[in-house]
């Protein structure tokens, strides 16, 4: 009997694990890496540098830089848009709360024009790769 009983709270024990162990709406757990695993190395490379920085550097128009790695972390996580407050520029896990994918994907109510300023846009490959990165959780 005492063999049952063990058993019986060994699977009570890891119910409420699991149970406890989900955050938000259940999608995710915070840290977690979801979607392709698109690194910020990779979208400096082929995008933040290309595109971004000739105005996002030291001294360009772009309010903040973009030029390199950790640039490019600290200006855009967790970071308030200057366009609209209320969003963070990448906000973790979540690419339709980030003020970047609005920009680049043109969306009404942005503040100003869409990004890449003056285009061309960034092809839908480039921005589902941002997006990846912002749903994976941001990392640096």
């Amino acid at each position: 009997m005492n063999g049952v009983r063990g058993r019986v709270a060994g699977v009570l024990g890891l119910v409420l694990l699991i149970a406890l162990g989900c955050a938000g709406d259940g999608t995710r757990i915070p840290g977690q890496m979801m979607g392709s695993g698109t690194t910020l190395a990779t979208l400096q490379t082929d995008i933040f540098t290309p595109f971004c920085s000739p105005c996002h550097q030291p001294g360009g128009i772009g309010p903040m830089p973009l030029d390199n790695e950790a640039a490019t972390f600290l200006s855009l996580v967790d970071e308030d848009s200057l366009g609209i407050p209320s969003l963070k520029r990448v906000l973790p896990f979540k690419p339709e709360q980030s003020y970047l994918v609005w920009k680049i994907e043109g969306r009404m109510g942005i503040v100003g024009d869409p990004m890449p300023l003056g285009g061309p846009m960034l092809s839908q490959d480039r921005i589902d790769e941002i997006r990846d990165w912002i749903d994976g959780g941001a990392l640096p």
